[in-house]
């Protein structure tokens, strides 16, 4: 068109590549109302079909059930104190992800390559990382643990990342182009610098809320179910201790909340147990869940050996100690 001069037809043909281009690159962004209805009858009719969880597991029953699983472009928000356990409530989740066969990448800002795979071990085998760490194990638990490590080499691929507390969004951006993992854990994301940085000072609260937002892009872009760690603000802890035992925290309480609330497509809340089990269980709070309901409930946090399986809701009995020896039979 353009060598025979014909201007209105090179104008057709690069409407054309321009409109195909962009239904590449922003195809979720716009569409016709009867496309998208279709759609929903597609998966409606693949739901009817193939009954069960639909997205990533999320390790517990009455979380599975509120939520139907992680899907792509959910961001996911695990909130609490420090010393809750947020970091291993996110294992848990990646843990039961990768039993379920699907390939995991997870990234912490505080913990080196050591010490996450040393956690994913424990949680494997139910062995306690500080006996695997002092060298204190007896024959039958380090045949599990080697046992446990052998077959990690066939199962689906974890790729670790460390943050060093120094890195930013582009990084782990960089790691789900090269490993295109089914979901992406990242343990303190408070800690991460947003890829774009801004000119002059920016507060760090508005840098956090940065860094939600591009991970919830992340998240989109990929088409994968993004799963972060945060902390409830520094003042949390004061106004929960004139809460009644139980009490939902609020979204308010978490660090960054300006960005989380509207971003996050699920935010759990970790909270102490009632008296006396404060030291071994936890609380789960739903504090949002945009495609369902925000149910609580409990789970243990212990490690002789590791056990964060959820605990009926009317379990009050003794806090006995659970010993799961089968495996040495």
């Amino acid at each position: 068109s353009l060598r025979n001069r014909n201007m209105d037809q090179a104008l057709v043909v690069l409407r054309e590549m321009l409109s195909e281009a962009a239904g590449k690159v922003e195809a979720s962004n716009y569409s016709a109302l009867s496309t998208e209805a279709q759609r929903v009858l597609d998966d409606y009719n693949f739901a009817k079909s193939h009954p069960g969880l639909r997205g990533v597991g999320l390790r517990w029953d009455t979380l599975n059930q509120a939520t139907n699983g992680a899907m792509g472009g959910d961001l996911i928000v695990i909130a609490g104190r420090p010393g809750m356990g947020k970091s291993w409530a996110m294992l848990e989740l990646a843990l039961d992800a990768h039993r379920k066969g699907r390939s995991i990448a997870f990234a912490s800002m505080e913990m080196s390559l050591t010490q996450i795979a040393r956690r994913w071990i424990g949680g494997l085998t139910g062995i306690n990382p500080n006996d695997i760490r002092a060298g204190n194990l007896a024959h039958w638990s380090e045949a599990e643990m080697l046992a446990k490590v052998a077959q990690l080499s066939t199962s689906a691929p974890v790729h670790l990342f460390r943050g060093d507390m120094k890195k930013n969004v582009a990084g782990i951006a960089q790691m789900m182009d090269e490993f295109e993992p089914d979901v992406l854990y990242v343990d303190a994301a408070y800690l991460l610098s947003p890829a774009a940085r801004k000119s002059g000072s920016v507060s760090r609260w508005e840098a956090i809320s940065d860094v939600i937002r591009e991970l919830k892009q992340l998240a989109l872009h990929k088409d994968r179910p993004v799963i972060v760690s945060v902390q409830f603000n520094r003042n949390q802890k004061n106004r929960s201790s004139k809460k009644t035992s139980g009490e939902v925290p609020d979204l308010s309480d978490i660090a960054g909340s300006d960005s989380i609330p509207q971003d996050a497509s699920i935010v759990l809340g970790l909270a102490p147990w009632k008296p006396p089990f404060g030291e071994t269980r936890r609380m789960v709070h739903v504090m949002k869940n945009r495609e369902g309901e925000v149910p609580s409930f409990g789970i243990n946090f212990r490690f002789n050996p590791v056990n964060f399986d959820e605990i009926p809701p009317d379990d009050d009995d003794e806090d006995a100690p659970i010993v799961d020896t089968t495996w040495m039979l």
